[in-house]
């Protein structure tokens, strides 16, 4: 569309450039004409105003040569002016699109991370939990154990003293006061004997639940300790994982976007040089016509002040091959114009090739180094 609005913008200032050429040329032959026509048969006073013709034709064309590259300069300046704007708002586009991809890509991938995350940090809860289970099922079956052995320390011990305390009774003999009041004392000794026993070792008993509750506590806490550490360490792991993601994908973005910015500037650096080769052509060919309409005029009027049939057939021939040579002309400014276009493309394409070559070894040592610190 940019392309056809330069093209008609360009092919209508030509015309307009050719038509204010040819009216004034026609003005100034008209002008030049009646006075011919008032000089009657002196040849002296045509000579004259021919040749005072000629010097103004050179004066007008200098005239329209200066306006055509003063209207050429400013055309050209407005179509590159357009072109930057373009490729301006098509670079804002293209840099949104790829930020948003980017950003959608660092979001993804830190979603998926921080699943990682939460799911490690979920399997440590769970894996603590068990923990804790196991160990105060451990510890309650120790305890229950433990128990059960002073229980029957303490029934064991209760057997040998009620033995001693019946062997001691069988030793009192008689029925005799004194013999009751032995008894009673063995008895009431036994007793108290009894409950120091039941005492001490309930004492002992709870000094070793005691003990190994704390022992209990302590191997937890060190596990605990150890399983938090292992989880702080996956978790770290992780949360580099997503810095070095979110970098990856910063350093790939920027490559992107600088290999992108390569091939606009390139592909811009080919449409100018397009667009000026083509403004060139125009120019060229409105200049060569420019020209020969100039000489074509003056041949015109010669021809119309001329009676003489040869020279008025020599007159008529020259203007003929003169119409003639701007089509030969115009083939050969574009032939011309057409192998200097495809030289400097080929030395914009080489020049292209090279930066790009040294850009995706630049680039490729960057991966290569981010790979390295992955390890």
């Amino acid at each position: 569309e940019e392309a056809q609005q330069n093209l008609e913008e360009a092919v209508a200032i030509a015309n307009d450039q050719l038509a204010e050429g040819d009216r004034k040329r026609a003005e100034l032959a008209k002008t030049y004409q009646q006075r011919l026509d008032e000089a009657g048969d002196d040849q002296a006073a045509k000579e004259v105003i021919m040749a005072e013709y000629a010097e103004q034709s050179q004066l007008l064309e200098q005239q329209l040569e200066e306006e055509r590259l003063r209207q050429f300069e400013q055309l050209q300046a407005k179509m590159a002016q357009r072109a930057a704007e373009r490729r301006s708002k098509q670079k804002e586009e293209e840099d949104r699109t790829r930020s948003g991809h980017q950003a959608a890509k660092v979001n993804a991938d830190g979603t998926l991370i921080d699943a990682k995350i939460n799911e490690a940090r979920a399997q440590h809860e769970n894996e603590v939990a068990a923990l804790v289970d196991a160990t105060t099922l451990q510890n309650r079956k120790q305890a229950e154990t433990l128990k059960q052995l002073y229980k029957d320390r303490v029934e064991m011990r209760k057997e040998q003293m009620k033995n001693q305390l019946q062997k001691a009774l069988d030793n009192v003999k008689g029925n005799t006061p004194e013999a009751q009041a032995e008894r009673k004392r063995l008895q009431a000794e036994f007793e108290q004997q009894m409950h120091g026993m039941e005492d001490m070792l309930n004492r002992e008993r709870d000094a070793q639940l005691e003990q190994l509750e704390r022992k209990m506590k302590e191997r937890l806490e060190k596990r605990k300790a150890a399983m938090q550490k292992r989880q702080e360490g996956d978790v770290a792991y992780l949360e580099k994982e997503k810095q070095i993601a979110a970098a990856e994908s910063e350093v790939l973005n920027r490559h992107e976007r600088d290999r992108a910015e390569l091939e606009s500037e390139h592909r811009a650096k080919i449409e100018d040089l397009n667009r000026d080769k083509n403004l060139q052509l125009n120019e060229a060919i409105v200049s060569d016509q420019a020209a020969m309409n100039s000489d074509i005029k003056r041949l015109e009027l010669q021809l119309q002040d001329t009676t003489d049939p040869a020279e008025r057939a020599a007159l008529q021939e020259t203007i003929d091959q003169l119409k003639t040579e701007i089509e030969q002309h115009r083939a050969q400014a574009a032939r011309e114009i057409d192998e200097s276009l495809r030289e400097e493309l080929a030395l914009l394409d080489e020049e292209y090739l090279k930066q790009l070559a040294a850009m995706q070894e630049r680039q490729a040592g960057e991966v290569a180094l981010m790979a390295a610190q992955k390890v």
